[in-house]
This record gives structure tokens, sequence and C-alpha cells, in this order.
């Protein structure tokens, strides 16, 4: 990574870290209809799961990265711990040039690396997120026990990753009511250099994909399938999920992160904003993703990026097709310059709990100028 690159990546970090502030009792929020994030804190008193979904246009490549953390329960600074991984692998990825394998594997070990200086082995959280790139393709990858699910166009559910539980490594050994007999981690972001993350290619199929924490998917067990076969439509199959943990009793904080694979290609923001979505609100960053490699070949928008400092920003401009209704839903705008040391006089929490329909089913029509 160039000390521009890293530059860029240092600074996006801040920005988000500072925005993944925790979460009301109960939450449901998106980032449009195609990317949702639901979250409780059940019975416990502090919510410790932090959930992030960034898309981004800039000039390298389309991007949209979704990120699930855990902070270790019974661990120094759970919440502390999960904010950190969760931003640093999405500021990371949000200043690669390209999204692969490698970049996502590296986004995790930066991550697990900067939590293990401070916490040394004693704090931690797990991790699971779903990529995107601007050609379709995409990926899994994840660290301990929260999971990534995939939803077919018949509704069908596939997990797609493995628990790093003993349990797991046991051959997921249960008892007779289906729950696994260890759930102690093998792993997770902070241990050290011992970790190994996962990362694979999503199958070809796939139609949404769905994050969960532990508290999530523990108590839906064998009813998380009829659940994504009645649910009708993202933002429902999310907030119930939440619901049953609470129905259960509520024994952990319970976070679903829920993405249409279609989300990057319907709508993508202008140049240079990055669009986050989390636990606990709804912004847009304004911001230089250009690398050094890129800006010799790639056209310059016309316009320049708002001076850094606390003036009133401008709204960046609406994207060709993006439809102007879309500006009455309640979000706050960061508008910086990469690289500044604080926000700009606009920067102000909103949150919407507004519930909207998100079909799962198919759909080969635009829908940018529906009445969201």
């Amino acid at each position: 990574m160039s000390s521009r690159q890293a530059s860029t990546s240092d600074a996006l970090i801040e920005r988000i870290r500072s925005v993944l502030a925790p979460a009301g009792a109960r939450e449901l929020l998106r980032l449009d209809d195609d990317v949702v994030v639901a979250t409780s804190i059940g019975e416990r008193p502090e919510n410790q799961d932090r959930a992030i979904a960034a898309r981004a246009s800039g000039v390298a490549q389309p991007r949209l990265i979704a990120v699930v953390c855990d902070g270790m329960g019974g661990m120094a600074e759970g919440a502390r711990c999960a904010a950190t991984a969760a931003s640093v692998f999405v500021g990371r990825l949000l200043a690669a040039h390209a999204l692969n394998p490698l970049t996502i594997t590296s986004a995790i070990e930066d991550a697990n690396a900067v939590i293990h200086r401070s916490y040394v082995g004693g704090g931690g959280a797990t991790l699971v997120a779903y990529v995107q790139d601007g050609t379709g393709r995409s990926y899994v990858g994840h660290v301990g026990d929260s999971r990534a699910y995939l939803v077919d166009s018949t509704r069908k559910l596939r997990l797609l990753t493995r628990d790093d539980t003993i349990a797991a490594l046991a051959g997921d050994a249960s008892d007779a009511t289906g729950a696994t007999l260890d759930s102690r981690l093998v792993q997770f972001v902070g241990c050290g250099s011992e970790i190994r993350p996962h990362v694979s290619a999503v199958p070809e199929g796939a139609q949404a994909v769905l994050l969960t924490t532990d508290g999530a998917h523990g108590p839906a067990n064998g009813l998380l399938q009829d659940l994504v076969r009645h649910a009708p439509s993202l933002a429902d199959l999310a907030e119930r999920l939440t619901s049953l943990s609470l129905w259960t009793g509520g024994r952990d904080n319970a976070t679903v992160l829920a993405i249409n694979i279609r989300a990057l290609a319907r709508s993508s923001p202008p140049a240079h904003v990055v669009e986050l979505v989390t636990t606990s609100r709804r912004i847009e960053i304004w911001a230089e993703l250009a690398m050094e490699s890129d800006r010799r070949t790639a056209p310059r928008k016309s316009g320049k990026l708002p001076p850094v400092g606390p003036v009133a920003p401008k709204a960046p401009p609406e994207a060709p097709g993006r439809s102007k209704r879309r500006d009455k839903r309640p979000a706050t705008r960061l508008v910086v310059e990469v690289g500044s040391t604080g926000p700009s006089a606009g920067d102000t929490e909103s949150r919407s709990s507004t519930q909207r329909e998100l079909s799962l089913e198919s759909n080969d029509t635009d829908d940018n100028d529906s009445d969201r």
C-alpha cells in the first residue's frame, strides 16, 4: 500500500470508527432498500455488536463492503474491539486498489494486529464480511462464530461459513436439543499472529446474503430456513430474527445485516462519496478515494472537493438516474476531505426506523426512479 493509500485508509478508519456509536435497545436502519441492518441489545447491559455497510464508487473500482463484528464477552472492552475491527476492515478495503481474497485477508489481519497491539490477546471480536466489486465478483470473509448465509432465488438457505469453535472442529457435535456442545472460539480478531482468516468466493445463484452474530442465528436454530422462506422482505427477515432473539430470552446481543447482491449494480453513489449505514445511523462521507496509480489514467470529475474545516457543506451531486426523493430520507452528510482532522459543521446524528418493503424476489427492472 502506497503512502497515499495508507493516509486515505487511516483517515477513513478514524471517520468510520467515530460513527460506530452504540446502538439503541433496538434498531432497524437501511442504506437503501437493498441493504438493511437490525440489532437488539437483548437483556445485556451493553450492545457490543457493531455492523456497517459501505458503498463507494471512486475511480478505482465500485465496491460494497458489509461487515458484522461481535465483541468478545468477558474480555476487555468488547464494544471498542468490535468497532475497531469493523472500521479497520472497511477503511482498508475502501482504500484498496482492488478487492480480492488477498486484500480481504490483509484487511482482517490488519484489524487483528491493531487490536492485539492494544490488548495482547485479552480483547477481541468476531468478524464476518461480504465484499462485492463493480464486476460482480463477491467474497465472504470471517473469523470467529459470526456467520454468513446465502439465499438463492428459491429462498433456500445455505451456510457459507464454518464457526471457529471447538465444536465445529470436532465435527459440529451437538446435544439432543441441537445446541453445540462447546462453543468456545479457537480464534478471533485480536488473538495475535496465529490468526488464519477464511475467505471464499460467493457461489453463483446467490440472491441475498445474511450476516449474523450468534445472538441472532443461535436462537433461530432450525427455524431459520422457515423464517427466510416466509419473510416478505429482507427488512422483515432482519427484524424477525432480532425479535426471535428477544422472544427466547434475549440472552445475547443479536445483529443481522442483510444484503441484496444486486445492491451495487442497482444504486451507486456519486464519485468520491462513501455511503455508510451502521447499527445506529446512516451517513454519507465525501472523500477522495483516488489512488496515486489511478490519477494518471482516470478522468477527473468536474468541480472541486469542498474545503476542509467548519464550513457549511454543499450536498454532493445526484448520480444520473437517481431519484431526487432520496434526499427526503433521514440522513447525515459528513462532508470532509480525507486527511482532515474533524467533521464539518453539518456533522449531526440522524436515525431512521422507517419500515420499507424489500422483495427477495428477482426483479430485472431498474427501480432507481421508483418511490422509496
